[in-house]
């Protein structure tokens, strides 16, 4: 039965969380699957190869680039045959393992045609390339026909995204005829392969799963990663970049021309040779062009071939990690658990059922931000280890789920403000009923504030505490608002304590006579411990409240001084030190402590904190009723203001400072009507 229960009361604490989670989680994974984050996870994983740390170059490729000056040098495009058929029987007399031509070479470029025919005749592991699809970069393509004769022939088409990037890489295609015809950087590693005994291996036909020395290769699906419904015709996977034209050992065709090459440059490597002149225009974009630049980065084309070639090697040879993804399903969990963890952290952070004391907004911005954060880190490290998991549409369930529940709370607070305006009118009419009452409650007030004054410590103690002098003053309001100050001694410990009970009248002037005889006789019980201390004095009080049926509580702040030292605990108004240097110590007590009597358990939330004390310093214990204390004009006198007053005065006597301090707020407060107890505690370090 208790079981049930505590399960009813989960649900029905957390039933927002339970609801908005899953139905902003949903209505993410819809807005995903229509494509609207897949610009946004391109842009991300852009983002992640400019900032991954860069790899060393691929020695096993060169590439011969025809450059701006091999062209204006020779003086024509095309390129005439001649010169064309000289570099390749150059590069040939390398010894390379594969030599593959990214140019188009279907129509004869007289001077030196038939002398080019003979030379690619004579080059076994020359691969010339062909245009298999039309698009809008250009239609079709025929292969050079003395290769395609040969059967030494690869498609040289790009995948380009909708946003005109290259991120995936073309292993195979299938041209109009139905042969399946392998990609000019596919053909390229697996020429290189050859020597060195790797082949093709198919692990599962139905699915084109296939290993290839040390790499295992899975198609490219329409799906994956932040891909949504794109086209995965013939065999694609996702590029893993090895870096940009800088990553390869380039020389230019003139180099290879005039001979100016190191001894053994091409030997036993992949030599591709390609255009890299701007004015060609056989440039694109990719990872490495950024959006935010004016003139984005463009990669040549036969660089993109040989990043495919390296990224094939490097997997077959060296294990390099491929661009590995999650599969749908998980991706929808993904996007489940951090809308999930957004709804559990805004409810958690800002439901006041939760927490006695609620986080402020700006810590709660803080934590949901580093949560965010932790999103995207991860990312990015997921990324490095090879592995693409998009975090755009997980980072906007998270700040959905947040700003669900956050509308929510706004909707409850705005319910109980109007549930409190009701509650107000109800008391203005009760206000009447109680004037008869309030006669009554004046003679048991006096008789209360008779009390309080009677509570307060002697002059003669006061001058019993070695090492401070200290002055003290408490005035009760017209109603008793339950302020509570005391300086008690026992044996060598000196207890020092300063109080506020919540509200006015009768209960608050007897709480704080409980707490004064609470604390006394915790202090003759020899209690040493803050926490201890104050947790016994808190379950009393607590106690007492419950069987008062009183909603009082109140802020208490105790002073243990030793040996010119002060070890301060308990929540209260901040204690101000003003050093004998003229410099002002301003204490929060925010987080030493919790209002005694609200909760029955405050341990966890008891601090301390020490104050070395220096010869002439002043310490000033307060309560809000000076610096609440209101003019004619309703302006507070303020903290500042008490600081100022007691910093021209430090220099004298602590009853002094005392007069100067009360004198100031007197003629602050003018003839208004004190609202509550006014009271001031200063210490001063002899």
């Amino acid at each position: 039965m208790k079981n049930a229960d505590r399960v009813k009361q989960f649900l029905s604490s957390w039933r927002v969380v339970l609801v908005s989670a899953p139905s902003v989680a949903v209505f993410i994974i819809a807005l995903r699957f229509l494509g609207l984050f897949q610009m946004l996870e391109w842009a991300a994983l852009d983002q992640w190869f400019r900032l991954r740390p860069p790899e060393l170059p691929d020695s096993r490729i060169v590439v011969v680039t025809i450059d701006e000056a091999s062209i204006r040098s020779i003086g024509q495009w095309p390129i005439p045959d001649a010169i064309l058929a000289k570099v390749l029987d150059k590069i040939h007399q390398q010894q390379p393992r594969a030599i593959g031509m990214d140019l188009y070479r279907d129509l004869p470029v007289q001077p030196g045609h038939q002398a080019l025919i003979q030379v690619m005749k004579s080059i076994p592991n020359l691969i010339g390339v062909q245009k298999l699809v039309g698009d809008g970069y250009g239609p079709e393509v025929n292969p050079p026909q003395a290769l395609s004769k040969l059967d030494r022939i690869a498609a040289s088409d790009l995948i380009l995204d909708a946003d005109g990037k290259v991120r995936r890489g073309l292993i195979s295609i299938e041209s109009k005829s139905g042969k399946t015809e392998l990609g000019l950087g596919a053909k390229l590693a697996l020429k290189y392969l050859e020597n060195e005994g790797i082949e093709l291996q198919e692990l599962d036909a139905n699915r084109r799963y296939y290993q290839l020395g040390k790499a295992k290769f899975i198609p490219f699906g329409n799906n994956d990663g932040g891909y949504i419904r794109a086209d995965d015709r013939g065999y694609q996977i996702l590029m893993n970049y090895r870096g940009r034209q800088k990553h390869f050992q380039t020389f230019s065709m003139m180099q290879v021309l005039k001979g100016k090459m190191p001894a053994n440059w091409g030997r036993n490597r992949i030599i591709l040779i390609g255009i890299t002149a701007a004015s060609i225009n056989d440039n694109f974009f990719t990872p490495y062009s950024s959006s935010f630049s004016a003139f984005p980065e463009r990669m040549p084309g036969v660089i993109i071939h040989a990043n495919l070639t390296s990224q094939i090697l490097s997997a077959a040879l060296d294990g390099r990690s491929q661009v590995q993804v999650w599969s749908e399903p998980l991706q929808s969990l993904w996007i489940i658990a951090w809308s999930f963890i957004g709804a559990i952290l805004s409810w958690a952070l800002q439901s006041p059922k939760l927490f006695n004391r609620r986080i402020t907004r700006i810590k709660t911005v803080a934590i949901i931000g580093v949560a965010a954060s932790g999103l995207v880190v991860s990312s990015y490290l997921s990324f490095i280890l090879g592995w693409w998991i998009p975090f755009v549409a997980p980072l906007c369930a998270l700040g959905g789920s947040t700003s669900a529940i956050y509308i929510y709370i706004m909707y409850l607070v705005r319910q109980a403000n109007s549930q409190l305006a009701r509650y107000n009118q109800e008391i203005n009419l009760l206000n009447d009923c109680l004037k008869a009452e309030n006669l009554r409650m004046n003679v048991e007030l006096k008789v209360t504030r008779r009390l309080q004054q009677m509570m307060l410590p002697q002059k003669s103690e006061l001058l019993e505490i070695d090492g401070l002098e200290i002055a003290g003053f408490m005035e009760p309001a017209d109603q008793i608002g339950g302020d509570y100050y005391d300086v008690l001694k026992c044996g060598d410990r000196v207890k020092i304590a300063i109080g506020d009970v919540t509200g006015h009248g009768l209960e608050s002037g007897v709480l704080m006579l409980m707490v004064q005889t609470a604390v006394r006789t915790l202090l003759e019980a020899k209690f040493v411990d803050a926490k201890d201390f104050f947790d016994l004095l808190n379950r009393t009080i607590y106690k007492n409240l419950q069987r008062m049926n009183s909603d009082k509580n109140m802020t208490l702040a105790l002073l243990d001084y030793n040996d010119s030292v002060l070890k301060l605990s308990g929540q209260h108004e901040e204690v101000i030190v003003v050093r004998s240097s003229d410099k002002v110590d301003r204490i929060d007590t925010v987080e030493l402590g919790f209002p005694i009597g609200l909760v029955e358990d405050i341990a966890d939330a008891v601090a301390s904190i020490e104050v070395k004390l220096n010869s002439g310093d002043v310490v000033v214990l307060y309560t809000d009723g000076i610096t609440e204390a209101l003019d004619i004009n309703k302006m507070e006198y303020g903290l500042e203001r008490l600081i100022e007053i007691v910093k021209q005065n430090y220099e004298a006597s602590t009853s002094e400072i005392r007069d100067a301090v009360i004198g100031d707020v007197r003629h602050h407060i003018g003839e208004q009507r004190v609202y509550d107890d006014i009271t001031i505690l200063i210490l001063k370090q002899k």
